[in-house]
């Protein structure tokens, strides 16, 4: 996963966030499963970055 990926991704999912918390997009009762599923894609994006170098080559691989 190329670095640029990642921060959008992680910076989408933070503005997601925030705006579960303050607007009224999903009703009350579903907000902590809106909550969990953005976690879940944070999660799930951190980890695939983290065995990437930022050109999006594996990690394993030498990165120059």
């Amino acid at each position: 996963m190329r670095i640029r990926t990642n921060i959008i991704v992680q910076s989408a999912a933070f503005v997601a966030h925030v705006l579960n918390g303050t607007l009224p997009f999903a009703p009350e009762e579903w907000k902590p499963f809106v909550a969990l599923a953005l976690a879940i894609l944070q999660g799930a994006v951190s980890f695939l970055g983290h065995y990437s170098n930022p050109d999006g080559t594996p990690a394993r691989c030498a990165w120059k």
